[in-house]
């Protein structure tokens, strides 16, 4: 039996087909059909033209858009969390934009605070550190220093 008669009597199935990221289902005579053009295509050494469909546009991107973060830099942010091995779930992504958006509502910028967090490889965004660091409190070095140098306890 030749391959276009055992493609006919199967071709009340379907498959799924991934296609620019989105999936599809068609029959198999559509994709036999599909393959054959291309095979044809092919063979006379005529290009035909490819029609592609642009792969949508995550909701979490467009919400980094709408803070006014580029959408080169959270792509090139989402490749860093992908490559330090962050999880890049819906949850993960939904908690990374509230973080974002709160930041943003202190008065930081959220395109700095990506492109901080992109340099530095972190899987996550923090605030900048106020100047002298450490958030206010005392380093360790600091409380050795004072332990050393207070006398206090020798005029009890």
């Amino acid at each position: 039996m030749s391959s276009e008669g055992i493609f006919k009597t199967h071709a009340e199935y379907a498959v799924k087909v991934k296609f620019c990221g989105s999936e599809e289902e068609i029959s198999l005579e559509e994709l036999y059909q599909a393959f054959k053009q291309r095979l044809e295509a092919e063979q006379s050494n005529t290009l035909t033209e490819v029609v592609t469909k642009p792969a949508p546009i995550s909701r979490h991107k467009q919400q980094a858009v709408a803070l006014g973060i580029p959408a080169e830099l959270w792509d090139e942010y989402i490749k860093t969390r992908k490559r330090v091995k962050a999880t890049n779930t819906p949850l993960a992504l939904t908690t990374l934009i509230n973080k974002l958006s709160r930041f943003a509502e202190e008065g930081y910028s959220p395109c700095d605070l990506v492109e901080m967090a992109n340099e530095s490889g972190w899987k996550t965004i923090y605030t900048p550190k106020p100047p002298g660091g450490n958030y206010g409190k005392p380093t360790i070095a600091a409380i050795a220093r004072h332990n050393a140098t207070d006398t206090g306890w020798l005029t009890e």
